[in-house]
């Protein structure tokens, strides 16, 4: 028996892109288009964010913020999403056919996994948080003053 699972697409669709998912994959497995929505309730409502990234980004936003919500991620290994990865909370993969396939398959697999991951998620977004950040920038203005 195949897991199932929906896959879920938030943000900003273009129309092309959307049809040519739809002409693709429909029947295959579930999907759906949110389109622009609440980041926070939209990471609340999935078990998993999937971070897939073909560039190198300087900095990951997104599995900050779903971590924060206690939402675990799997990402990609390139450029600042590499630093950002926390194996407490997050599942990383290589941006090669069938690595993220065979990751999923490996979750789906291990449910169990999701409860502790989830847990550890809350510390890794925390340390993002604007208090935790002013109190970093603190001890920084600290180090200058003598």
């Amino acid at each position: 028996v195949q897991p199932s699972f929906k896959l879920v697409l938030a943000g900003k669709v273009l129309p092309e892109f959307e049809s040519k998912l739809r002409e693709k994959y429909e029947g295959k497995f579930e999907f759906s288009f949110l389109g622009k929505t609440d980041s926070e309730a939209f990471y609340r409502s999935v078990d998993l964010v999937i971070v897939p990234s073909g560039w190198n980004e300087p900095f990951g936003r997104v599995p900050i913020e779903a971590a924060a919500t206690g939402t675990p991620v799997c990402l990609a290994n390139k450029g600042g999403l590499k630093e950002l990865y926390d194996e407490r909370c997050m599942w990383q993969f290589e941006m090669k056919k069938n690595n993220l396939k065979d990751l999923l398959e490996s979750i789906m697999a291990r449910p169990e996994l999701f409860a502790e991951k989830s847990a550890a998620c809350a510390a890794k977004g925390n340390a993002y948080s604007p208090g935790a950040l002013n109190e970093r920038l603190i001890e920084f203005l600290d180090t200058l003053h003598g």
